[in-house]
């Protein structure tokens, strides 16, 4: 599943069955979500919501391949 909107599309798909999903992390929604509102306190919340998807959805696909060790850290 390649980034969240895969990983988002792979876990409705597989429903309750037990298929295997690998996750391809390229980015943090924690970082990403504020870089596309324009008033700060829009952005602040923005990291909130992404901070909160951020800690979501990885744990619950089977494996997870990051990028950086950063990302991986998160």
């Amino acid at each position: 599943a390649h980034n969240y909107e895969g990983a988002l599309v792979a876990l409705l798909a597989r429903g309750r069955r037990r298929l295997p999903i690998v996750y391809h992390a390229h980015n943090v929604l924690r970082d990403e979500l504020p870089t596309y509102l324009a008033a700060t306190a829009l952005r602040w919340l923005a990291g909130v919501v992404g901070s909160g998807l951020d800690r979501l959805l990885p744990p619950r696909v089977e494996r997870v391949i990051a990028l950086s060790e950063e990302m991986a850290a998160d």
